[in-house]
């Protein structure tokens, strides 16, 4: 979603600062699934509005959780340019 260019990036932030209810319909519209952040802040909401959704849980370690999302993501100018967005 962060690279497609009909989405608003800010969606997800203006939700959890505001503490509003984004149009999940239009946020996942072309979707079939969510994976991680930032959807994961709002599984509530999503489970509410998505009642008959699957939910797969995963766990790790707390220290190896630290050290996997210390490590900065890596987007490359070949995302970019896949994607469009360098234009």
């Amino acid at each position: 979603m962060i690279l497609d260019p009909k989405q608003d990036p800010l969606v997800f932030e203006n939700a959890y600062a505001h503490k509003t209810t984004p149009d999940w319909e239009k946020v996942f519209e072309d979707y079939d699934a969510a994976v991680d952040w930032p959807a994961a802040a709002f599984w509530k909401d999503l489970l509410q509005q998505y009642p008959d959704t699957k939910v797969i849980l995963t766990t790790i370690d707390s220290e190896q959780w630290y050290t996997y999302v210390s490590r900065p993501i890596q987007i490359g100018p070949w995302v970019l340019e896949w994607s469009g967005r360098n234009e």
